[in-house]
């Protein structure tokens, strides 16, 4: 495989939303959460510079495409430019990675296929993950996970934890069944058994 021969250094110029707008590339297959989107700008700020490649004398914007409608809808509904954004009379200047080039433009759109299903292969390991919502249980809004998520790594985690223990013992269970004074209590009893490691199965009889 030939290693790439654009320029060597990489550098953030601020660029004019609109002209960065018109260098989209239009047939791109990625979906965007802007709602998500947003939530993180408005929270953080613009962090993550958009990132143009160049194809000899043609520019083409390979990552950034969802923030870059963020950006659009804010300021087309009169919002203020968020943190590292930039402002030149009625333009919104934002930053922008320069000095990637690719031999061709299918290289290009390669590229660009690959940034965003890169990102979504790896996936996560369970039990970090757990640990880190739990330390966030109490800010969750916009963070991608709700308490329901939570709720399934935690099953997961017991279930596993129940099975590894059922294996040492030999292949025996040993369970319990608490009489519940309704739905409600039944409800409340169930989240806090888990909590505490167990698999709880409702029944209703």
């Amino acid at each position: 495989m030939k290693r790439s021969t654009g320029e060597s250094t990489l550098r953030i110029e601020y660029r004019p939303l609109a002209d960065l707008l018109a260098l989209r590339w239009v047939e791109n297959p990625k979906d965007h959460d802007l709602g998500l989107i947003h939530q993180s700008i408005d929270e953080h700020g613009f962090n993550d510079p958009v990132t143009l490649g160049r194809v000899g004398k043609q520019e083409m914007l390979v990552e950034g495409h969802g923030r870059l409608e963020c950006l659009a809808q804010k300021q087309a509904n009169g919002a203020e430019p968020p943190a590292r954004v930039g402002v030149k009379g009625k333009d919104w200047l934002v930053p922008v990675n320069i000095g990637v080039e690719f031999p061709t433009l299918q290289k290009a759109k390669k590229y660009a296929l690959q940034h965003n299903r890169l990102t979504e292969m790896g996936g996560y390991h369970d039990d970090k993950l757990l640990e880190a919502l739990k330390e966030q249980r109490l800010d969750l809004d916009g963070i991608g996970w709700d308490e329901a998520d939570i709720d399934a790594l935690m099953h997961n985690q017991t279930e596993h934890l129940a099975e590894d223990a059922s294996a040492k013992l030999g292949g025996f269970q040993y369970k319990i069944i608490i009489s519940c004074k309704n739905e409600k209590h039944q409800g409340i009893l169930i989240k806090r058994l888990e909590k505490e490691g167990l698999i709880c199965q409702p029944l209703i009889s």
